[in-house]
């Protein structure tokens, strides 16, 4: 068993731990002990805030207002999500950022369960399927942005469909069928160190809501880590969705999670 305070550390990491040997086209990366962040430089996600993002920063207090004004140049008027999990320093990062006109936006808590995990409701008459081909992925991708343009859908299954057929690649896509109608996505990532999956981007088609797909999608992730020889599960879940379904079923909550950005202009 690992103590509460290492529990949300090994939460975080589903925010910074990812493939340092596979990067998607137009990716900069700044990969540091005391920094990490990167940004997109082309493609459709470019000016996207969800595809910059500062994962942490780890500091003396003496130097982190340098690295504050590094993190701004570096990202030079783009959009972005800034990070603050329990591994940042120092402690007052948050209430630093907000002070330089960052709000915390935010909407998820850090969770990790035992595995296995029980009590998950089950959906019979739901088909999980593995991602393996561009027409899948594009069906996933459009579940997960329902309003992307066709362009962004054909970049984006295209840099997908390249990740999969990574030999190193750890993560991988679900999408869930009701009588042949997709109706749901989900994704997944084991750790660098194999003992951990992360669970991320479950979402469910409004009308199909409630009938127990979105915990289906979380036992099929939780019973594949177990034969790969995973002992815990991550999530940061939100907190008007998944958060209290997921409290019920014997997840632990190691609190919220800020994700700071720059105001969106009215």
């Amino acid at each position: 068993m690992i103590s509460g305070s290492d529990r949300a550390l090994l939460a975080e990491a589903i925010m910074w731990d990812y493939e340092a040997d596979w990067l998607p086209p137009g990716l900069e990366a700044v990969d540091r002990p005391d920094l990490l962040m990167w940004r997109r430089t082309q493609g459709p996600a470019a000016q996207a805030r969800w595809a910059n993002r500062i994962s942490y920063v780890r500091t003396p207090i003496e130097r982190v207002e340098l690295v504050i004004d590094e993190v701004f140049a570096f990202f030079a008027g783009r959009q972005f999500t800034w990070v603050v999990g329990p591994s940042s320093r120092p402690v007052d990062l948050t209430s630093r950022l907000q002070a330089r006109g960052l709000v915390d936006e935010g909407d998820g808590d850090l969770l990790t369960a035992d595995l296995p995990i029980t009590g998950l409701r089950s959906a019979p008459d739901i088909e999980i399927v593995e991602v393996e081909n561009a027409e899948l992925a594009r069906v996933g991708l459009h579940l997960a942005h329902p309003t992307a343009s066709a362009a962004e859908l054909d970049a984006l299954t295209q840099e997908r469909v390249v990740y999969l057929e990574h030999p190193g690649h750890r993560g991988g896509y679900l999408v869930a069928f009701v009588a042949g109608e997709p109706v749901a996505n989900a994704g997944y990532r084991y750790s660098a160190d194999g003992r951990t999956v992360y669970l991320s981007g479950a979402e469910t088609v409004e009308r199909f809501r409630g009938r127990g797909i979105y915990q289906r999608l979380v036992a099929y992730r939780a019973e594949a880590a177990v034969r790969r020889g995973c002992g815990y599960a991550a999530i940061r879940a939100r907190q008007d969705t998944s958060l209290p379904i997921l409290e019920k079923r014997g997840f632990s909550n190691h609190g919220h999670l800020p994700i700071l950005t720059r105001p969106t202009p009215s």
